[in-house]
């Protein structure tokens, strides 16, 4: 499996599954078990380091990784493509995928980011006590 299938079939559903739930206004009793359940995925660990703090920080690199790649094949045009067309749509297809790339590697950055966000939120929102109460 390859990188970007990794990180389209692998990383990113789970955590956009987990983002819709915490941004889902659900009744307060399930609110509470949803965000345990993040905070108890979040406390999951590798060497001491929080693991949705890794694979945010590998998203990160990604995109750095495909931000340079893209700026690669932009600025630097392969000589004679413009000749023939089998050529220069290799190179529009190569363009196409190192964009693809890049956009999976930000989609799964900003919601990985998002994701750590939205539960520190909704925990604060939890610790609030209710007015109505």
């Amino acid at each position: 499996m390859s990188m970007w299938a990794t990180w389209t079939y692998v990383l990113l559903p789970p955590a956009v599954i987990l983002l819709i739930l915490l941004t889902i206004p659900f009744p307060r009793f399930l609110t509470k078990g949803i965000v345990r359940f993040v905070d108890m995925l979040f406390k999951v660990e590798l060497a001491g380091i929080p693991v949705v703090s890794v694979i945010t920080f590998l998203a990160f690199v990604s995109l750095a990784g495909q931000t340079y790649d893209l700026q690669k094949r932009y600025q630097h045009p392969i000589e004679g493509v413009e000749k023939h067309y089998s050529a220069d749509l290799q190179q529009k297809a190569s363009r196409w995928r190192s964009e693809r790339n890049w956009w999976i590697s930000a989609l799964t950055f900003t919601i990985y980011w998002m994701l750590i966000r939205f539960q520190a939120m909704r925990k604060e929102l939890l610790a609030r006590p209710r007015r109505d109460e």
